[in-house]
């Protein structure tokens, strides 16, 4: 087998990989939102893999395809960006939010019919590099924000695990980078690398923080550390009160978030414990 039917072999893989994680992941019963998000990514992943399998196997050598395959696998950008900040602000990622941030890349499609020179495609890739950094910086002070929050209001803690938030950071950095280098070598085995790595990439993040996001943590360490005890040590208080002392703005996210950690309401858990 050579580098180029390798290559076409992988990226029919890596199709078939997001394809199938996204038919599993919308089957689901209780799919959460996160997970609905992670699975409208992986179709976006499943065609971007099978437009490379279709267009570039028979003629790898075509310039001109290379470039459009560029235009088109940069707005994954998207994809990340919706990912990485509904993690840390749940109900961020909208279909309004990626339309408008497709909107920014019609200028260099634009140009690029236009203009068909390798300059348009070397300024839409520092463009993207600029654009991705900014991004990742922004949401890296965004996630530290919430981590200064836990060490501020949970001081007497001692082992509070945040340390998945790397692995998000690495993800992300990773497959930009990855794709940088793709994208200026221009190799079969440069193609293999990135659909190997964004399959193991994207397995690796969703064992980590599919099932949960920043604010579910944040949440569950409210009832762990402050919401359970308090019902213990002071039986008289309203619910109301807990909540508000626990750091809920609202009675309806507290018994939310109350009932998807310890499966029953905070009045049913008062009765079934007699506190």
């Amino acid at each position: 087998m050579n580098e180029t039917a390798f290559s076409g072999f992988l990226s029919g893989f890596a199709t078939a990989y997001f394809s199938l994680h996204a038919y599993q992941l919308l089957r689901r019963e209780n799919c959460s939102r996160l997970q609905k998000v992670v699975a409208v990514i992986f179709v976006q992943w499943a065609l971007f893999n099978l437009k490379d399998f279709i267009l570039t196997f028979p003629d790898y050598s075509n310039s001109t395809v290379q470039d459009c395959l560029t235009l088109i696998d940069g707005t994954a950008l998207i994809g990340y960006t919706c990912f990485i900040y509904e993690l840390i602000h749940p109900r961020w990622a909208t279909w309004h939010k990626a339309l408008l941030m497709l909107m920014a890349y019609v200028p260099f499609i634009v140009l690029y019919i236009l203009w068909s020179d390798s300059m348009v495609i070397r300024c839409y890739m520092v463009c993207l590099f600029v654009a991705g950094t900014i991004i990742f910086l922004l949401w890296l002070w965004r996630a530290r924000q919430y981590a200064m929050y836990i060490r501020e209001n949970y001081s007497n803690i001692d082992e509070i695990d945040i340390s998945w938030l790397g692995v998000v950071a690495v993800f992300f950095v990773g497959c930009q980078l990855i794709w940088v280098v793709i994208s200026i070598v221009r190799h079969p085995l440069t193609d293999c690398l990135y659909y190997l790595s964004s399959i193991i990439l994207w397995q690796i993040t969703l064992e980590h923080i599919l099932h949960t996001t920043f604010y579910d943590y944040v949440n569950s360490l409210r009832i762990e550390k402050k919401t359970l005890p308090l019902m213990e040590e002071h039986p008289e208080y309203t619910l109301e009160r807990i909540a508000s002392e626990s750091g809920f703005q609202s009675i309806s996210t507290f018994r939310r978030s109350f009932q998807k950690l310890k499966g029953v309401t905070p009045s049913e858990y008062r009765k079934i414990n007699k506190l």
